[in-house]
């Protein structure tokens, strides 16, 4: 089992390595969209974009946008697609792992994981992967709970539900920053 372990954290970091190093097709400026290192990392762990749209800060999913509003949130999108497709493509499986993204504060070191909400409570979610792995993480301050590209609370989380949640990784305990539900596809 260890010697597994050993293999898909080295094969992870293997691939994370080659694939995050390699020059996008835009710069992040040049797309409209420049989004959190929670939700890179989801996007790198195969969240698919558009699931992602409403975890982005300038993007209020609360308001109902008017039609130009509405056409410049489709070309981000169409943006974010073409500069994350081959990364996304590449790690559709991934079920669970830690990036270090390097930010303008410095180093950060990210877990992500993807599974099904084994239990809710106040201020934690246990979410287990289908490889078996169970992590419980605490909500942190700045949460994003993000479900057919709309922002909904933390309280609407229910055991049963598939997810995918990335955050900063502080001491022992993960922190959820981020909370995606995908959509079913």
């Amino acid at each position: 089992m260890r010697k597994l372990s050993l293999t898909v954290a080295l094969g992870l970091t293997a691939l994370l390595g080659l694939t995050a190093c390699g020059p996008s097709d835009m710069p992040a400026a040049a797309t409209g969209l420049v989004a959190s290192v929670e939700a890179e990392a989801l996007a790198a762990m195969g969240v698919a974009p558009v699931d992602l749209v409403a975890a982005e800060s300038d993007l209020d999913a609360t308001a109902s946008p008017a039609p130009a509003a509405k056409d410049k949130i489709d070309n981000r999108l169409q943006n974010w697609r073409k500069r994350h497709a081959l990364r996304v493509a590449l790690r559709r499986d991934v079920q669970h792992g830690e990036a270090v993204v390097e930010t303008k504060k410095g180093p950060v070191t990210v877990l992500v994981q993807r599974g099904v909400v084994t239990a809710v409570d106040g201020d934690s979610i246990t979410v287990k992967s289908a490889d078996g792995y169970t992590q419980t993480w605490h909500y942190g301050e700045k949460l994003r709970v993000v479900e057919k590209r709309a922002t909904i609370q933390a309280t609407e989380l229910k055991a049963g539900a598939q997810v995918a949640l990335a955050g900063p990784k502080e001491g022992d305990v993960p922190t959820a920053r981020l909370i995606v539900i995908p959509l079913a596809r």
